[in-house]
């Protein structure tokens, strides 16, 4: 038997033929002629406008604004198709300098996939959001995140060590009303929850 008449018969067992994908072949010069030829008709400061709105300078990670706008989105989302959503806060004392607090942003990125949102709360809290993430899921994230967080570099502006504490809960949970809600609940866990 030929191996690729068993894969068709295998993929196509009421005797469909299988239609064989084509190939695209990219040329890296047209399309970089492309993206050239969108942005030459904008502004140059509108991208940067933009950018302004949404990130948060110091760490590169979504400004609170956008990412509440984000999170009621995905809260929503969660309750009407009844997916988990995990949410995991981190919380440091005291003040960081700019490197400290991109570092931060970075070790939380490190352990995120595409869909999860992550933002910057204010001064010294972040939060990540966890689409289609159960309580195991979310836990895991929260404790490797928090290990990367505990290392002895991430120090405060007097040279102390960040002393990090972490929340986290996984909704849908019918016993919370609303996004706001589940966000008060596991920004409340923050002060009574040591890491």
């Amino acid at each position: 038997i030929d191996a690729r008449e068993l894969a068709d018969r295998l993929a196509n067992p009421f005797g469909r033929t299988a239609q064989q994908p084509s190939t695209v072949e990219v040329d890296p010069a047209e399309l970089a002629g492309n993206l050239e030829s969108m942005l030459q008709g904008k502004p140059g400061g509108e991208r940067d406008r933009f950018m302004q709105q949404v990130v948060d300078p110091e760490t590169g990670l979504f400004k609170a604004s956008l990412w509440e706008h984000r999170f009621e989105e995905e809260y929503k989302r969660a309750m009407r198709f009844r997916f988990p959503l995990g949410l995991v806060a981190f919380s440091f004392d005291g003040e960081a300098d700019a490197v400290t607090l991109l570092e931060v942003a970075a070790v939380i990125l490190t352990d995120t996939r595409d869909v999860d949102i992550v933002g910057r709360l204010d001064a010294n809290t972040f939060v990540a959001l966890l689409p289609h993430t159960g309580p195991g899921g979310t836990e895991h994230f929260a404790l490797r995140v928090l290990g990367g967080l505990k290392q002895p570099r991430f120090k405060d502006l007097l040279g102390e060590e960040l002393d990090w504490s972490v929340s986290s809960a996984v909704g849908p949970d019918a016993t919370l009303d609303s996004a706001e809600a589940f966000l008060r609940q596991v920004l409340s866990g923050l002060n009574q929850l040591p890491a």
